[in-house]
């Protein structure tokens, strides 16, 4: 905002549209800069984004147009490009933001989070990321976070589901430990379908160590077919780690996805149906 005023340093010492700032004030009369990527953190339950600043910022803050938060895909966890909607903006403390999300963020999925500054007005009058004492804008910036993450359990696309050679198991493996039995949840939360149209039933949930869950199908699945699975996540609780859910030791559930392509390790030969298809 007062990028209009005309300032220079002497002797440790600001001058400021005429004013001369000294010491610890000269520090408080610079424009803030962006949070660093290790300032910026995940809520446990990975639906909020905090960023802790330098400066105490005014309480005239930016609304949520200003800010874009953007993560990865399931296949491609750090190509940002899947954007998590901001419902609001609080400033929680004199030197943090915090971001409250329509979305949830996986552990494995660090954000991007992006601030474009509106003019600039000089004062504190307008709503901005700004010094609190004389009202000076952040820029703006672009963030990959490197704090603190969530403990949301994310599924691994470097380890993408896997039908077991015996042919009626698929394995997910999880970016996270995830609780056991009986926070499982119920088999007809999972449909698997072979070569895009049957729907082969699963039969039972294990969780065979801690960061995978098995699913144990109806029917048996031949080699060189292929498979999707997809899952249907219950209606979010993360107060408890004993709900029918896919969820992590500190109960927050894992989210739903659609048709993950499997990777078919089936060792099943597929059957002749008919000898005429010899001749």
């Amino acid at each position: 905002m007062t990028a209009f005023i005309n300032r220079f340093l002497v002797c440790g010492a600001l001058l400021v549209g005429g004013i001369v700032v000294v010491g610890a004030d000269v520090a408080s009369a610079a424009a803030p800069v962006a949070p660093t990527a290790s300032a910026i953190v995940v809520s446990s339950n990975g639906t909020q984004v905090a960023m802790t600043f330098t400066q105490d910022l005014h309480p005239n803050i930016a609304p949520k147009e200003q800010f874009a938060v953007t993560i990865g895909t399931y296949a491609a966890p750090t190509t940002r490009t899947v954007n998590i909607p901001v419902t609001a903006v609080t400033r929680t403390s004199a030197r943090v933001i915090t971001l409250t999300l329509d979305g949830v963020i996986d552990q494995n999925k660090p954000p991007q989070v992006a601030y474009t500054a509106p003019a600039v007005v000089a004062g504190t009058s307008n709503f901005a990321l700004q010094n609190n004492s004389l009202g000076e804008d952040v820029a703006s910036f672009s963030v990959v976070s490197t704090g603190t993450q969530s403990l949301v359990p994310g599924l691994l696309s470097t380890t993408p589901p896997v039908l077991q050679a015996t042919g009626n198991t698929i394995q997910l493996t999880y970016s996270l430990a995830l609780a056991a039995s009986p926070a499982l949840p119920a088999p007809s939360a999972f449909s698997v379908v072979v070569d895009g149209g049957t729907a082969n039933p699963v039969l039972s949930v294990t969780r065979p160590t801690t960061t995978t869950i098995s699913l144990s199908l109806r029917d048996g699945v031949e080699s060189g077919k292929q498979v999707t699975v997809s899952y249907a996540a219950p209606t979010t609780d993360n107060a408890i780690a004993t709900n029918a859910a896919v969820q992590g030791t500190a109960g927050n559930d894992a989210q739903s996805f659609t048709s993950l392509a499997v990777t078919n390790t089936a060792s099943l030969v597929p059957k002749l149906l008919s000898a005429a298809y010899l001749t």
